[in-house]
């Protein structure tokens, strides 16, 4: 080949395929889906708060804190992985570009330690299958779609909708936290929200298109924000938390929505 274009590698391919392709002379050049180029956990997020704390190479958090979901193993072999790819210089050392999909990743990375000239910025895209429809519509509720984990701010959009009885939530998507959430909607009474379970294809067309608008409340950072462009894509506005990635897509007031400060429900909630 003439290159080789990486994704996601680090725990399962893993970099010895760097080896390979350097050996056999092939330009390699990764973009990074997440912070797993420094950070142990990937996410750069632990004890539901945003964290930093391996940055200079420091991975023994990853085991202090049990990051990786709380599992000792998986901190364990992060742990150890992260140290032997550091120690030999495999990962990041012997890739000739990355590609960032944000100026936020890159501006991160750069920061971290990353020389400047070797990433780019490249946002991710969605090649319309049809005209971007007219934006409003629907019937007055919000839609939650995503993964079921405390840093995409679920928990925090069901204090928000305690104090908003007369507004509708569906919340569509599974994960870990999804007992959690089903118990925090009992315990807050939210009449409001329904819990739709994991919807694809023509089902979560229907659900986009019944919504009046979108929310996106992450409280870890986000790389880029496919849901977003996803929800322009289908005329839907969007409510995003002001972090990350996030406010490259969503100009507070301006172009697609409005901004809320991470982690606040009753911003959220105004």
């Amino acid at each position: 080949p003439d290159v080789a274009h990486l994704h996601t590698i680090l725990y399962q391919l893993s970099p010895s395929l760097i080896e390979t392709l350097k050996r056999c002379r092939v330009p390699v050049v990764q973009t990074l889906h997440d912070f797993s180029l420094f950070c142990a956990s990937r996410y750069l997020f632990a004890d539901g708060a945003i964290c930093e704390r391996c940055r200079g190479g420091r991975y023994h958090h990853v085991l202090l804190r049990n990051c990786c979901g709380g599992n000792r193993l998986l901190s364990l072999m992060s742990f150890s992985a992260k140290t032997v790819h550091s120690l030999f210089k495999l990962y990041p050392g012997k890739v000739d570009l990355f590609i960032a999909p944000s100026r936020f990743v890159r501006d991160k990375m750069v920061e971290w330690g990353l020389p400047a000239r070797r990433i780019e910025t490249i946002p991710h895209f969605l090649p319309p299958s049809q005209e971007p429809e007219s934006l409003g519509g629907g019937d007055g509720s919000i839609l939650f779609a995503g993964y079921l984990v405390r840093q995409k701010g679920i928990f925090t959009l069901l204090r928000a909708m305690a104090g908003l009885p007369k507004v509708r939530l569906t919340v569509a998507g599974r994960g870990p936290e999804g007992p959690a959430v089903a118990a925090a909607v009992a315990r807050l009474g939210l009449a409001n929200v329904e819990l739709a379970g994991f919807l694809r294809g023509d089902d979560l067309a229907r659900a986009v298109r019944r919504a009046s608008l979108m929310v996106f409340p992450s409280e870890a950072y986000e790389t880029f924000g496919m849901g977003i462009l996803e929800s322009f894509l289908a005329g839907k506005p969007v409510v995003a938390s002001n972090l990350g990635a996030y406010p490259e897509l969503v100009v507070d007031g301006r172009r697609g929505g409005l901004l809320f400060e991470p982690g606040n429900a009753e911003d959220l909630a105004a």
